[in-house]
């Protein structure tokens, strides 16, 4: 069975999902702390989040980001506990997956959970413990949403210094929730981990066999 590499949006259910999908497989779901309580360094929490948190409203770009200390820092503690992740067995990583920590992207599946919708969005944040008994206006709860998605955003694309975080050409599969319930996303991560494949060799000789050619 394939890894996934799962990036979402802040507040489109992702991590939902994505926890009901390792329970189903019987996968290992590695957020970040998970990754780092594999690699013995839950220590660093506190510079993953001040990290997160710089990156929440800095004004840099990615570029200038990738060069900075912090966050070569929580990369390379990230990277490692990846490598370790994979080694394990079949896991769901959120957010900091990173195709560089993986020797084959034939190892990998790498998703975007995403939500079109902003008012489905916004009332989620008071999920968030961060946020919970706190009272936002309906901008300031906008506001927490464009500063949880720069803060992936940045650090996605620092990592593979181009822009690729929520762009959807850049993924296997795209999910977005305003038109999928979470349960149906997560049949459809059950069935792209778990059913047959057709391998390019076989899905040729099927054409050829009927049509007497097949291009690429």
């Amino acid at each position: 069975m394939r890894h996934l590499f799962v990036d979402s949006e802040y507040c489109s259910m992702g991590r939902w999902i994505i926890l009901a999908t390792t329970k189903k497989l019987n996968m290992h779901y590695y957020d970040d702390s998970a990754l780092l309580e594999l690699i013995d360094k839950t220590e660093k929490i506190g510079e993953v989040n001040r990290l997160t948190e710089d990156l929440k409203k800095t004004s840099k770009s990615y570029q200038a980001v990738r060069k900075t200390d912090d966050f070569q820092t929580v990369r390379s503690i990230f990277d490692e506990a990846i490598k370790k992740a994979l080694l394990i067995g079949p896991s769901i990583v959120h957010e900091r997956g990173n195709p560089q920590a993986s020797s084959s992207k034939k190892n990998y599946f790498s998703v975007l959970i995403y939500n079109s919708s902003l008012e489905a969005k916004i009332p989620r944040t008071a999920y968030d413990e961060k946020y919970q008994g706190k009272e936002f206006s309906r901008e300031q709860q906008h506001t927490l949403l464009k500063q949880e998605d720069q803060a992936r955003k940045l650090y996605k694309n620092a990592c593979f210094n181009q822009e690729v975080w929520g762009k959807k050409e850049t993924y296997d599969l795209c999910l977005n929730t305003a038109y999928l319930t979470k349960e149906q996303c997560v049949e459809i991560l059950v069935t792209l981990l778990t059913e047959k494949r057709v391998e390019k060799e076989e899905f040729a000789q099927i054409v050829v066999n009927k049509f007497g050619v097949v291009g690429d």
